[in-house]
C-alpha cells in the first residue's frame, strides 16, 4: 500500500494498517481514514506515523530474519512495550482519529506480528 504520505508497506502488519484506513473509510471515518494517510499537523501525525514506524518495523524485521518480530526475544519485548505505551497515549487528544478504532489497529498489529491480545493485554 502507499499513502499519499509517501508511505509504501510491504509484509502483514502492512496490510493490516491498510485494512485499518480502508475499513475506517466503510464506517463513514472519512476525517480518520484521511489523517491516517496524510499524516496533517497536530496529534494525527504523531499517532499516525507511530503506528506506521511500528507496522513497518516489525515487517522489516520478519523481512530480515524469517521470522516474527514475536519470537524475538529481545526486539520483540521492546516492540511490545513500546506498543503498550502507545496504547497509553490514546488516552490524550488525538485529533481527528478514533481513539478505539486506533486501539483495535494496535491488536491487529501486533497479532501480524506474532503477538497474542493476550500479551497486548498484560
Amino acid at each position: 500500500m502507499s499513502a499519499e504520505a509517501g508511505v509504501t508497506f510491504r509484509g502483514s502488519c502492512g496490510e493490516a494498517f491498510a485494512k485499518h484506513v480502508f475499513k475506517a473509510l466503510r464506517r463513514g471515518l472519512p476525517r480518520h481514514a484521511a489523517a491516517m494517510m496524510t499524516l496533517p499537523d497536530g496529534p494525527e501525525n504523531f499517532f499516525a506515523s507511530q503506528l506506521i514506524t511500528l507496522a513497518r518495523y516489525a515487517d522489516e524485521h520478519k523481512a530480515r530474519f524469517g521470522s516474527d518480530l514475536a519470537g524475538d526475544y529481545v526486539l520483540g519485548a521492546a516492540w511490545l512495550k513500546i506498543l503498550k505505551a502507545f496504547r497509553e497515549m490514546l488516552n490524550g487528544e488525538t485529533g481527528d482519529l478514533d481513539a478505539g478504532t486506533l486501539d483495535r489497529l494496535c491488536y491487529e498489529i501486533a497479532q501480524a506480528a506474532g503477538f497474542t491480545a493476550e500479551q497486548v493485554d498484560e
